[in-house]
């Protein structure tokens, strides 16, 4: 016998099922996209209660996850979707918590796929080619009309949040103008993270500006996700990425730049995944990878180190000579490495600057 508040049965599930489809009870307006999410994941939900009685319990909850497991034309479903089976049923069961169906969420006792084995390979662009994409892609033609030049716009200003605060795609749709506090000592934005949970972030320096402008809107970017990933690989396009690498280019594109950025200067990689919103082991994994580690023990071993010369100092002055020689204030760490005592870099934003490291590898 289960005890009270660990099961949902007939008149009740029914009207929870329905009740959650519709998605009234928000308080921020579905997407369509999430609309039609939701209203498939009530439609199987009742499928599957049809045809096995209307309980739920964590043991109906198992067994429609196994349903999921196999498509209808008898292939497995990947691992990705699992996990993303297992997410819509632990937010029906949030749901049925707070309107006061179940008093217990046994959905957390099932364990999802680690995101370790699920995401794809990021492709590995430097922010030369990225900011070049982001410029191409959102360039008015001589053609469009005002609305497609504003949604051009946003979608610019979309990928610079994108690019500077390693916000998901989910993330940046859900941000509201009231979540934005630039008028505080220290500014910040609060947002909803995957699974619901809510959480401050400081703004960038460099993104105040535009954050501030976007505090009275109802949602901070009149632009969706996929219309932003459109307009980036538009521009890919033009830069002559190609067509292989631009279809795997996302937002995750972006939050790799944001975390490899970091790394370099020297933030240690817990913070990099709080800053993140992720684990430390889908950080280190796919978007900073072994390169990186590599580097720095390369750095640590060369004869730089082993003659006293921090690496830092190495790196400054490395960076203040491309300063004066380029006239570009745009670079990053770079990227130093090792191989028979040679030194050589892998990180500029102009052809003038990929000269000036070519004779600076050939000096040191």
């Amino acid at each position: 016998m289960l005890q009270k508040g660990k099961q949902i049965t007939g008149k009740r599930l029914k009207e929870a099922v329905l009740s959650y489809s519709t998605g009234d009870f928000n308080k921020i307006q579905l997407s369509n996209k999430s609309k039609k999410d939701r209203r498939l994941f009530c439609d199987s939900l009742q499928r599957f209660f049809d045809h096995e009685g209307w309980v739920f319990t964590e043991q109906t909850a198992r067994q429609w996850i196994e349903s999921k497991k196999t498509k209808q034309n008898g292939s497995q479903a990947s691992l990705s979707s699992q996990r993303r089976y297992i997410a819509q049923l632990r937010a029906f069961t949030n749901f049925c918590i707070q309107r006061g169906y179940l008093m217990v969420n046994f959905c957390q006792w099932i364990a999802k796929p680690s995101e370790v084995l699920t995401i794809k390979e990021i492709p590995d662009l430097n922010d030369e080619i990225v900011f070049k994409a982001m410029k191409l892609g959102t360039t008015p033609n001589k053609g469009d009309r005002s609305r497609s030049v504003f949604i051009k716009k946003e979608s610019y200003d979309a990928m610079m949040f994108y690019r500077f605060t390693s916000r998901r795609s989910g993330e940046m749709a859900s941000l509201r103008g009231q979540d934005i506090h630039t008028e505080a000592s220290n500014p910040y934005y609060e947002v909803t993270l995957k699974g619901g949970r809510r959480k401050k972030f400081p703004i960038p320096a460099n993104l105040i500006e535009m954050m501030t402008r976007r505090q009275k809107n109802e949602k901070a970017f009149a632009v969706t996700p996929v219309t932003t990933i459109k307009h980036f690989r538009d521009g890919l396009r033009s830069s002559g990425v190609a067509e292989e690498v631009v279809m795997q280019c996302n937002n995750h594109t972006f939050r790799k730049l944001f975390a490899k950025e970091k790394y370099r200067n020297g933030e240690d990689i817990s913070k990099i995944a709080d800053a993140m919103a992720d684990t430390i082991e889908t950080v280190k994994k796919y978007y900073l990878g072994e390169d990186l580690e590599a580097m720095k023990r390369t750095v640590n071993n060369s004869k730089f180190i082993r003659n006293g010369i921090p690496m830092m100092d190495l790196m400054n002055e490395i960076m203040e000579y491309l300063k004066v020689k380029t006239e570009d204030e745009r670079f990053e760490l770079p990227n130093i490495l090792m191989k028979d005592e040679k030194v050589s870099f892998d990180l500029s934003f102009t052809e003038e600057g990929k000269k000036e490291m070519k004779k600076l590898s050939t000096l040191l």
